[in-house]
């Protein structure tokens, strides 16, 4: 009997502890925000620079992919991941043929890839693909067929499907439950995506079979047209192999790099400058009304802002009115992270570079106090995908493609 009073006590001690667990479980659970639906610009400090390199003769060369699956690609903010491309770059076999179409086919698989893996759903990434070659294929028709990714009866119709599959390159997918009379069934939407951008440049190199062709520079640009593309960007045109100066004017001019910064939050009801280039002749600026306010949807959620935005001359931004981050009550850091994009200087795109001289001011009354001097905080959200001739009409130029990409990748690493 005094055993089982003990039994039927230390049962009651469980439930009253188990009772204690579910009632705490259930505050915690109650206590969870419900998702605000407010426009927010959110913090993107970190970068993601990323890269590979393919190359194409009788087949392609994937380094990227092991097996059935497929690697993060390198990052260019890496010592290793630079060396690593590097060297995969100079090991890239040759071959007989030319699988120019086909290797741009399983290009756009990887963009795709890249974007839904591995950028974090960033809707400001940038997407290149930098296509080396000189641009005579023979064998891609068959590779497509072999592979069951199209009959196509020759290159044009390859290269006209290749050129709707750019156009159409990021489109997003969602699924929802809608009530149809007693039943409910779950819809598949799509949603053309009209942030990330995509353009595949062409670098033409001036192989054997093509000098032997007597193409002119004309012809030869309409023969590579069909390599060049874009999605939510400007189309590209094909560009001389000696002429990467030009590559690397679209680049600057095209490659969209968020710009981000922090405020002291003890600067809340104050107006703050950023200096973009505090040692240059004429001085590229911004400032707005720092302040604090409760989210009329979510009392435990700060919107912190910048407002009445004023810029130098020639100066914007993308969302140029007012800047916008969500901060939790709970947060404990002094500063609040804030990133603009799409920076325009006079039409073109802006780059704040690495080595920039960035400064922060604090009105104090109607004069500007110093407060920071902060350098380049600038993100850099890209994936660069080099497409490589290695046949064997390429020839004595493969060696020095390998050169090209190799000095592609230090500019992009030094002057972006």
């Amino acid at each position: 009997m005094k055993n089982g009073m003990k039994r039927i006590k230390h049962f009651l001690t469980a439930m009253t502890f188990i009772i204690f667990i579910v009632l705490g479980l259930s505050s915690t659970c109650g206590s969870i925000p419900e998702q605000i639906d407010v426009v927010t610009i959110r913090d993107q400090t970190k970068s993601k620079m990323y890269a590979d390199i393919m190359g194409f003769n009788d087949n392609v060369i994937l380094p990227f992919i092991s097996g059935n699956s497929q690697r993060r690609p390198h990052n260019l903010e890496t010592e290793i991941g630079v060396n690593n491309l590097i060297g995969e770059i100079k090991a890239l076999p040759g071959g007989a043929n030319t699988a120019a179409f086909y290797a741009l086919d399983m290009g756009l698989d990887r963009i795709a890839h890249v974007r839904n893996n591995f950028m974090d759903n960033d809707p400001n990434s940038r997407f290149y693909i930098i296509f080396l070659t000189d641009g005579l294929d023979n064998v891609s028709t068959n590779l497509a067929r072999l592979n069951k990714r199209g009959n196509f009866r020759n290159a044009t119709e390859y290269a006209e499907a290749l050129q709707e599959r750019m156009k159409n390159l990021f489109i997003d997918y969602s699924t929802i439950r809608e009530r149809r009379g007693d039943n409910w069934i779950t819809i598949t939407k799509s949603e053309i995506n009209t942030t990330n951008s995509f353009q595949s440049f062409v670098l033409l190199f001036k192989g054997d079979d093509i000098v032997k062709s007597g193409y002119t520079d004309s012809e030869l640009n309409q023969l590579l047209m069909p390599f060049t593309g874009s999605k939510n960007a400007q189309r590209p045109p094909v560009i001389m192999s000696d002429n990467l100066n030009q590559l690397y004017g679209y680049f600057e001019n095209e490659f969209d790099l968020p710009f981000s910064f922090v405020v002291p939050r003890g600067y809340e009801g104050q107006r703050i400058r950023m200096l973009l280039n505090a040692e240059a002749n004429n001085p590229i600026w911004f400032e707005g009304d720092f302040v604090r306010e409760i989210n009329p949807r979510q009392n435990q959620e700060f919107i912190y802002s910048l407002k009445n935005i004023t810029f130098s001359n020639g100066f914007s931004f993308e969302n140029k009115d007012r800047i916008i981050i969500m901060n939790n009550m709970s947060n404990n850091s002094n500063v609040v992270p804030f990133t603009i994009n799409n920076l325009r200087l006079n039409n073109r795109s802006y780059l704040v570079r690495r080595n920039d001289n960035v400064q922060q001011w604090v009105y104090d009354g109607n004069n500007l106090r110093f407060n920071s001097e902060t350098g380049s905080t600038n993100t850099r959200n890209a994936y660069i995908l080099f497409i490589m001739d290695t046949s064997l009409s390429f020839g004595k130029h493969i060696d020095e493609a390998k050169e090209t990409v190799i000095r592609i990748i230090n500019y992009i690493n030094n002057n972006i």
